[in-house]
């Protein structure tokens, strides 16, 4: 933006919660809430449909990627919490111009 804006909308955008990209022409539905993704299941699927879907925002449109999921299902799988902040940590290093904020920010 080439200036300040009062109020800002948070559009919630669906992940493809596919692990690696697939056929442009198939049919996938879509996930906003990251916990409400029933393809992930595990860490690994956490990393890799976070990975693809940043990749794919990233390259192509560079449209914000917002992050959400409920609080409640890192109390009940730790290690999707763990696997969310390794993300994070992979993600920043080979992308300096790419950042987490708040939706205060």
């Amino acid at each position: 933006p080439t200036r300040s804006y009062g109020v800002w909308e948070m559009v919630m955008n669906e992940f493809d919660p596919r692990e690696l990209p697939g056929d442009s022409n198939e049919q996938v539905s879509g996930c906003v809430m990251l916990d409400s993704c029933t393809e992930i299941r595990t860490p690994d699927a956490l990393y890799n449909v976070l990975t693809h879907n940043f990749i794919r925002h990233y390259e192509q449109n560079r449209a914000p990627m917002g992050l959400f999921m409920h609080a409640a299902w890192f109390n009940k799988s730790p290690e999707m919490l763990d696997a969310l902040e390794f993300w994070i940590d992979e993600i920043l290093a080979p992308y300096n111009n790419g950042y987490f904020v708040t939706m205060n920010d």
